[in-house]
């Protein structure tokens, strides 16, 4: 586990000699970065599974109401956008699950068939 607030003092490479001092395997940034891709597919595969849906992908109401004053006034996010190319971004279905294609690449098989079932 690493402390939200001070996990900015750490680049990947003393995460990854960190992890390999604790756990005994020889852990690339590559080998962590690719960990974080799994545990964030792992969730929203989870999430999916517990019932949310791409209208649960939402910012609070201030996040997108305009502001009033300042270069941005009257301006807001766009979200729909947004969301859009965050999931094309991460390869997510329309359901904002990671695609089987993803899962599998990240060597989540397993789950790819759970949550993408092909009809029989």
């Amino acid at each position: 586990t690493l402390c939200f607030f001070d996990g900015w003092a750490y680049s990947l490479a003393d995460l990854g000699r960190a992890m390999s001092s604790v756990t005994g395997f020889d852990l690339t940034t590559t080998d962590i970065m690719r960990c974080g891709e799994r545990l964030w597919a792992l969730k929203r595969c989870i999430n999916t599974l517990l019932g949310a849906t791409a209208a649960d992908d939402r910012l609070p109401r201030r996040f997108l109401t305009p502001h009033t004053d300042g270069p941005t006034a009257g301006e807001a996010p766009d979200l729909a956008a947004m969301l859009k190319d965050f999931y094309a971004f991460c390869d997510l279905d329309e359901r904002g699950c990671p695609s089987a294609t993803r899962l599998q690449s990240l060597g989540l098989d397993d789950v790819a068939r759970i949550v993408h079932p092909t009809p029989e």
